[in-house]
């Protein structure tokens, strides 16, 4: 299911976002969920674009139709789910699963779904990506795929470190792409 980008000259370490798209719809999509949208930030588009990949590639794995009407995007902020989620409710015509592409977004989107008289996850259900802190929180028991930080800030002091020397002649400069796999976090909201 991964596939990363293609190479550049420089050094990095992310998680592997079109996998993290991949699991989330995946997650969803084994739940039973037929109708599964997208919400996502357009301030984003390095990795909103490789998790809407992931979300489009578990779509067509499991023959669901990748809707458009339910691929939403605004801006980076909670109100942005909130609001989105909100008027596809009003509108009558909304999918009864939701990934979205952070967990600010799934934040928004639990408060808007909640605010529109449903239930999550029985009505909605809901992932998020990044499992911040708030995520695990008994009111919000929001699923997420969770990004290891503390491994990626590690093995990006470790570049670092090796650049430096490399820089220094202490040993030659190597390029290093390191790309992490995300981990599924099951929690209430995506049930």
């Amino acid at each position: 299911v991964s596939n990363a980008p293609r190479r550049t000259e420089h050094s990095f370490v992310v998680i592997d976002n079109i996998l993290g798209g991949f699991l989330a719809t995946e997650h969803l999509i084994r739940a039973g969920h037929r109708t599964i949208g997208f919400v996502g930030s357009t301030e984003d588009s390095l990795a909103i674009a490789a998790r809407l990949k992931g979300y489009r590639r578990a779509l067509k794995k499991y023959g669901l139709p990748v809707e458009k009407k339910y691929i939403q995007l605004g801006e980076f902020k909670q109100e942005t789910g909130y609001r989105i989620v909100r008027r596809m409710i009003a509108e009558g015509d909304y999918p009864r699963a939701v990934f979205a592409e952070n967990d600010l977004l799934a934040l928004g989107i639990l408060q808007g779904v909640k605010a529109s008289g449903l239930s999550v996850p029985g009505d909605v259900a809901v992932v998020g990506f990044d499992d911040i802190p708030f995520a695990g929180f008994p009111e919000v028991q929001l699923t997420t795929i969770n990004q290891p930080k503390y491994e990626m800030g590690r093995k990006a002091a470790e570049i670092l470190l090796e650049q430096i020397e490399g820089s220094a002649g202490v040993q030659p400069v190597q390029i290093r792409q390191i790309y992490l796999k995300p981990q599924l976090v099951v929690r209430k909201s995506g049930i």
